[in-house]
């Protein structure tokens, strides 16, 4: 312990004080009580003693918050002494060294609880570390202290868990083949002769999830299962650590609990396999595989562990995997993949543009699509046979295959997955085919081209019942190709390096015709006739500055602007667009970096007084469904900036309203919480995991959501964003409004609030999310909590809080149900 520790335990305890006014006599006994006891057990010198003490004080300061200054060094020092060596050392340094140091002592139970959750998270005990900041959150008195919780919250949320691990969590016939195929090898090993105590090993375990199920499993083989587990991935190492090693924490999230026997007979590593050094093990378990199968390194992963790491006869699970693919008519998807010119408000012709990476992955069943033919095998692949798969590497060029058509129609895109099989036998499989029940891999969208002669790079080839077409199969270490074979010229034309590469999301953007024609009606009806040599800042974060292009060739003829400022990634292929668009002079760009310090951007772009400023934000409500989180501080730093220079300011959009509806959505439901404590019979419980669980979703389509709409949809705020007194009216939102959300119409399960953000033309009822043919912006909101009751009926109402962050723009939390009986 060092000096300040020692000090500060040497310090005498507070003298008690007589009893507040306004205090019943019974809650003050208590507190008395409480206290008390706290002080004997705090100089009882034992461990659970001080955790005990702590866990008193804090129920004393939970609910007389007045008692901080008198009783805070005691409940430091009993964090401080109840806590071990591991986080002692957390607790002494950064942030939570004041803990012990008093160079800045918490101001209050909250400030205490963050602090904990910061050394708590930085010794890799983030399921403890979320309990302590989300404790942390609902104590907290201020607004300071709100934003210092949400932002360790957001933060810890960011570094932690990637949300799809929960799905994958949930995904039962995954969890079910891997547990079959493990059950099956173990009584295999079993029946055969061994003198030596089985071992096996779990590559990329992640959370631990399928290290805990060998654990369980082999726990009944004689002289039990050794099972290693190895993770190069530091947070989920951390994790695992936490989960395997299931280590329990009180209400402070500071004690942890020795190993048992079980628990002792997992071994974690911290590292990646290729270079892990252990003796060879009698079967390998591996999940390293991703939409695409290659993309995550199973492929060397699998090579080098049956080379070094697996016994001769040793099983390699998964150990064989089939790709399929089939084609489909789905005209939508056109949007995806290259410029449709849908939209009239800007040219993309001799713009040069390809898709980036070659295809997409998706949900085919989000998708309205007709199959034109029958699933066909592209390729076979032995991950336990290395001598098999590395001709195949060599030769790049692995299979041409051609599939039959079956029905015409328009093939707009091959749709491609696998099934991996986890042993020889076939009996244990886990498939990413379309319409899976519970299926957490999407599938692989390769765009099919147009024929040669058609006026531009398009995809769609017309197809006829019974024609072949014939797909190339190409495989790296890392991926895998799987293109129909186009003419000469398209597949050129899409694979010339010196064309812009476009992600989808790019494309999307640039063919959602109802953006921009909801963008140029806007700008025609809200900006004037006459303005005072504007500036035109576009900081959409696109690729091509689309919206820069539409504005303004919105205004009238007689306005000239005098500079145009794009946020972008590449100024050449910018420059190349607007030029197309006619914008050829006073054109600056910035990066998207840049855009953050909007007083700085606008001082360099319009520095004369009394300029008029056009701020464009055409991506203001993402394609994932979200608001973007700058757009709000962006806005408020230009009302500033024209105040002082005496210069207008246009918002585009020049409206943002957010409507809110409660829903019921399985989906949802099983992407924000790990739902079950065992897999067939096997009790493998990471639940624990759910301290990480998400607030907020984004990106559900409206057919994968299937949301069952529990009330009506309520518009809650509309803010004006050109008005000035925009900035005074997200300043009475900093500290949080109530909302009344209701009433319900059925009775049901709530899983979350959706969140419905829009900007419509004033005079249109046209919103962002219109459109024909095209694929709908993301559905968002917030996630419902697990302190609230999920049930609802008939006539309920809910109480939702709206509030802005800086960080985060606006937060939507849902605080309480009002059952029906107690509405006025």
């Amino acid at each position: 312990m060092d000096d300040s520790a020692t000090e500060l335990q040497r310090r005498p305890v507070a003298k008690r004080r007589k009893r507040a006014p306004n205090v019943s006599a019974s809650l003050s006994r208590w507190v008395v009580d409480n206290v008390t006891q706290a002080r004997e057990l705090i100089r009882s010198e034992a461990r659970a003693g001080y955790q005990e003490a702590a866990g008193r004080l804090v129920a004393v300061l939970e609910k007389m918050p007045d008692l901080w200054q008198e009783l805070h060094e005691e409940l430091l020092l009993a964090v401080w002494l109840g806590s071990d060596a591991g986080l002692q050392a957390r607790l002494a340094e950064g942030a939570a060294g004041s803990l012990v140091k008093f160079s800045i002592q918490p101001q209050n139970l909250s400030s205490l609880f963050t602090m904990i959750g910061k050394a708590l998270a930085d010794e890799g005990r983030h399921c403890s570390a979320l309990r302590a900041m989300h404790r942390g959150l609902k104590l907290a008195p201020d607004k300071a202290s709100r934003d210092e919780s949400i932002s360790s919250l957001f933060g810890l949320r960011s570094r932690a868990l990637a949300l799809w691990h929960f799905a994958m969590l949930n995904d039962g016939p995954r969890n079910s083949a891997f547990a079959g195929a493990i059950r099956d090898t173990i009584k295999e090993l079993c029946a055969e002769p061994a003198g030596h105590q089985h071992t096996c090993l779990d590559i990329g375990t992640g959370t631990g999830f399928l290290a805990l199920i060998c654990r369980e499993l082999g726990q009944h083989m004689d002289g039990g299962l050794e099972v290693h587990a190895c993770e190069q991935n530091e947070l989920l190492f951390a994790l695992a650590k936490e989960v395997v090693g299931n280590h329990t924490s009180d209400d402070l999230g500071l004690s942890q609990s020795h190993r048992d026997t079980a628990q002792a007979q997992v071994q974690l590593h911290k590292g990646n396999s290729c270079t892990l050094q252990l003796q060879a093990v009698d079967f390998i378990v591996c999940e390293a595989v991703d939409a695409e199968l290659l993309g995550e390194g199973y492929l060397k992963t699998a090579m080098d562990a049956c080379k070094r790491l697996l016994k001769p006869q040793g099983r390699l699970l998964p150990c064989r995997a089939t790709v399929y693919g089939q084609l489909v008519d789905c005209p939508i998807l056109r949007h995806s993949f290259a410029g449709t010119h849908a939209c009239s408000s800007f040219k993309l012709k001799g713009v040069g543009c390809r898709l980036y990476q070659g295809f997409m992955c998706e949900f085919l069943e989000d998708f309205d699509h007709v199959i034109l033919s029958e699933p066909h095998e592209l390729l076979q692949i032995c991950f336990d046979d290395p001598e098999q798969i590395q001709p195949q590497l060599n030769a790049c060029d692995v299979a041409s295959v051609s599939l039959s058509v079956s029905r015409g129609g328009t093939a707009h895109a091959l749709v491609v997955w696998w099934d991996l099989h986890l042993d020889k036998s076939g009996k244990h499989c886990v498939s990413s085919h379309p319409g899976r029940s519970e299926n957490h891999w999407p599938q692989v969208f390769w765009p099919v081209w147009a024929q040669a002669n058609a006026a531009e790079v398009e995809v769609g080839r017309p197809v006829s019942s019974g024609e072949a077409v014939e797909v190339g199969v190409r495989m790296f270490e890392d991926r895998m190709e799987c293109r129909v074979k186009s003419p000469e010229s398209c597949h050129a034309a899409q694979e010339s390096q010196g064309a812009e590469a476009l992600s989808v999301e790019d494309f999307r953007w640039l063919n959602d015709r109802s953006v921009w024609d909801n963008l140029r009606k806007h700008s025609a009806s809200v900006l004037p006739t006459k303005c005072r040599e504007p500036c035109i800042l576009d900081l959409s974060s696109m690729r091509l500055p689309a919206a820069l292009a539409v504005v303004a060739q919105s205004l009238p003829k007689e306005i000239r602007p005098k500079a145009y400022t794009s946020s972008c990634l590449d100024p050449a292929s910018a420059r190349a667009f607007l030029a197309a668009n006619e914008i050829r002079d006073n054109i600056t760009f910035c990066q998207r970096s840049s855009a953050h310090n909007l007083a700085d951007l606008l001082e360099e772009s319009c520095p004369k007084q009394d300029g008029d400023v056009i701020l464009v934000f055409a991506d203001a409500v993402q394609r994932s469904g979200e608001l973007r989180p700058d757009v709000l501080s962006q806005v408020v730093a230009a009302h500033r900036h024209c105040t002082v220079t005496g210069g207008k300011l246009w918002v585009l959009p020049h409206f943002l309203s957010l409507s809110l509806t409660l829903v019921e959505s399985i989906p949802l439901s099983r992407s924000s919480r790990v739902q079950h404590p065992s897999v067939d019979g096997v009790h493998v419980d990471v639940r624990s995991l759910n301290a990480l669980s998400p607030t907020t979703f984004e990106s559900f389509s409206e057919k994968r959501l299937s949301p069952k709409r529990l009330t009506c949809e309520q518009e809650v705020l509309r803010l004006p964003l050109s008005s000035p007194s925009c900035p005074t009216q997200l300043a009475s939102l900093e500290a949080g409004r109530k909302y009344r959300l209701g009433p319900v119409l059925a009775d049901g399960s709530v899983h979350g609030v959706l969140c419905n953000w829009s900007w419509s033309h004033p005079q249109t009822q046209q919103t962002l999310e219109a459109g024909d043919d095209f694929p709908d912006v993301g559905k968002a909101g917030a996630v419902w909590p697990e302190t609230l009751p999920r049930r609802v009926a008939k006539g309920d109402y809910i109480v939702v809080e709206i509030r802005t962050f800086a960080a985060h723009g606006i937060l939507v939390t849902p605080l309480q149900l009002l059952p029906a009986a107690s509405v006025s």
